[in-house]
């Protein structure tokens, strides 16, 4: 079994919509799909956005899947791995929308002090993960920083993939370019997300012996900003397509940077999709 858990349901969509058998274990915050893609059964844990709902999840997890069998849920599947993803902002550089970052260190930051509160590392052996990824996806010898070109079901696919990647979780959208450049620079950060940290803390890490993962694919790059608009129309993850139609007519100025953060977000999926389909061999 393998448990995966996002913030937005569009972020993990390709993935529902390939789960056969499908059963709702729970319609609310958390919203949890249980079913099967080439007879491996997925639980799906879509949380929310930030803090509050990323900890009200991770202790459904607790109470549903890891309480009482550590490394197996109660109905005795055995849980092979526990995946964080979804979409980040990045804030350097070298990463480009599409980029697929695996974190091996989650740390909660100020922005209002720039300390970093707390942080945690993940215990996943770089090497081992290495030769996992090169035995799954048949592409170009080194995966470091290097473009990756695959065939999808749909066409040609890029991206790069690093390793080692060090994610920033934060309360509020990086929606400011600047604001992106300090926070990259002062807490030596990659990317950026709103729940990570939070579902980490709360699933009591330090005692979960399978293993977790975190990944992340870049949806803006660091010179993409967002107005206050744009931020008020994707805050919560849902799409209200009233308010698409109102903005449009209000702001049509930011229509084309609307469109563009579509695409960009659509690519993100992509990458984020088959990287987790091929890694954990549906």
């Amino acid at each position: 079994m393998i448990l995966i858990v996002s913030a937005i349901k569009l972020e993990v969509f390709a993935i529902l919509k390939r789960m056969k058998k499908v059963k709702i274990l729970n319609k609310r915050i958390p919203s949890v799909h249980e079913g099967y893609i080439n007879n491996k059964k997925i639980i799906l844990v879509i949380s929310g956005v930030g803090k509050d709902n990323a900890s009200v999840a991770s202790e459904f997890i607790s109470s549903k899947f890891l309480e009482n069998a550590p490394g197996e849920n109660n109905k005795g599947h055995i849980l092979e791995r526990i995946i964080i993803c979804g979409v980040s902002g990045a804030l350097k550089e070298e990463l480009t929308t599409g980029d697929v970052i695996v974190c091996n260190k989650i740390s909660l930051g100020d922005l209002n002090s720039c300390k970093i509160s707390n942080s945690m590392k993940l215990r996943n052996s770089e090497k081992a993960l290495e030769k996992e990824v090169e035995k799954a996806l048949v592409l170009n010898n080194s995966f470091f920083g290097k473009k990756l070109e695959s065939e999808t079901r749909e066409n040609k696919l890029y991206f790069k993939l690093f390793f080692s990647g060090s994610l920033l979780t934060v309360n509020n959208i990086l929606a400011d370019v600047e604001e992106k450049k300090l926070a990259g620079e002062r807490f030596g950060a990659d990317i950026a997300d709103m729940e990570s940290y939070w579902i980490l803390k709360n699933l009591t890490y330090s005692k979960i012996k399978t293993n977790v993962l975190c990944i992340r694919a870049v949806s803006d790059g660091l010179n993409f900003s967002l107005t206050e608009s744009l931020q008020n129309l994707i805050r919560n993850g849902n799409i209200n397509y009233h308010q698409v139609f109102l903005f449009i007519l209000k702001n049509s100025m930011n229509f084309f940077r609307l469109i563009s953060a579509g695409i960009n977000f659509r690519k993100a999926c992509r990458s984020l999709h088959f990287f987790i389909e091929n890694i954990c061999k549906f």
